[in-house]
C-alpha cells in the first residue's frame, strides 16, 4: 500500500461541511480559514495513487524524484510560470513535462510572483502543493531551491489551495522586506481577480489571509513519505534521495 501520510496537507483549511456558495457569492466574499483538516480526504488520496501510477514508467521524475525539502529548512519549488508571464503552463505529472494550459488576459498584467508546485506533496485538492517564488526571475522549468516566507491562504471553486510563498534571498532582513505588507496586497489582488474574467462562471478564487513559517518545516518534511513507492505500485520508481540533487531542468 502506499503512504497515504502526507502531513504538508494539513498546512490548509478544513474542507467545508456544506454546500459551498455559488461563484458570484465566493467573488463578493471571501470564506475565513477553518482548522486543517487531520487526513488527507479521500480525493486526495486517489490523487496520489495516480500520480505514482503516472510516474512509474519515468526512470527519472521531476515530481515524483525531486526532493521536497531539505535538511537546512529550505523547500524546492518547480517553476511552471515565471514571474510577469502571461502563459499559464502546468506539470502534467503522466507526460513529465509542462504543457501551456491557456493565456491569462493582458489586463491582469502577468503572474505577480514565479508560479510552480513543490514535489512529493499532494494539496488537500488532490494537486501537488502549489509554491509561489518572489524576489527572482526564474524560468519556467527550473528547480527553485529557497527559503519558506509564509503561506498565502486561498480558496477557489474546488476548494482550498493555499500557496508556500519561498525565495532564493539568503539575508533574513531582505527576505521580510520581499513579503510585506504592500507585497501581500500585490500579490492577493492578483490572486483574487486571475479567475474573475474566465469564461467559466462558476470560476472563482480569493484569498483569505496570511500565514507565517511557524512550524511549517517539521510538516513539509513528512510530506516526503509519500513519494516512497510499495512493491505493490512503482515497482520501477526511484525513491527520494537527497544526495543525488535535484533533477535537471525539464521544459
Amino acid at each position: 500500500m502506499l503512504s497515504i501520510v502526507v502531513v504538508i496537507a494539513t498546512l490548509l483549511f478544513g474542507l467545508p461541511e456544506s454546500a459551498p456558495p455559488s461563484a458570484a457569492q465566493q467573488r463578493r466574499s471571501c470564506p475565513a480559514a477553518e482548522p486543517p483538516p487531520v487526513r488527507l480526504p479521500q480525493r486526495a488520496d486517489a490523487a496520489l495513487r495516480e500520480a505514482f501510477e503516472d510516474a512509474r514508467d519515468h526512470d527519472r521524475h521531476v515530481w515524483r524524484d525531486t526532493p521536497a525539502v531539505h535538511a537546512d529548512g529550505t523547500v524546492t519549488v518547480f517553476v511552471e510560470i515565471p514571474q510577469g508571464s502571461s502563459e499559464k503552463r502546468e506539470f502534467d505529472i503522466g507526460k513529465n513535462r509542462l504543457e501551456l494550459n491557456r493565456t491569462i488576459p493582458a489586463s491582469l498584467g502577468g503572474y505577480p510572483t514565479g508560479y510552480g508546485f513543490i514535489p512529493q506533496t499532494i494539496g488537500v485538492d488532490g494537486d501537488p502543493f502549489d509554491g509561489l517564488v518572489v524576489g527572482g526571475d526564474a524560468p519556467a522549468g527550473e528547480l527553485v531551491r529557497g527559503h519558506v516566507l509564509g503561506i498565502m491562504h486561498m480558496t477557489d471553486e474546488k476548494g482550498h489551495d493555499a500557496k508556500i510563498v519561498v525565495t532564493t534571498e539568503s539575508d533574513p532582513a531582505k527576505r521580510r522586506a520581499l513579503l510585506n505588507a504592500a507585497e501581500q496586497r500585490r500579490i492577493a489582488g492578483f490572486f483574487n481577480r486571475y479567475k474573475a474574467e474566465d469564461d467559466d462562471e462558476e470560476s472563482w478564487a480569493c484569498v483569505s489571509g496570511w500565514g507565517d513559517v511557524k512550524g511549517l518545516h517539521p510538516h513539509a518534511e513528512s510530506g516526503r513519505t509519500a513519494a516512497r513507492p510499495s512493491s505493490r505500485c512503482c515497482s520501477n520508481a526511484r525513491p527520494p534521495d537527497e544526495e543525488s540533487g535535484p533533477l535537471p531542468s525539464r521544459r
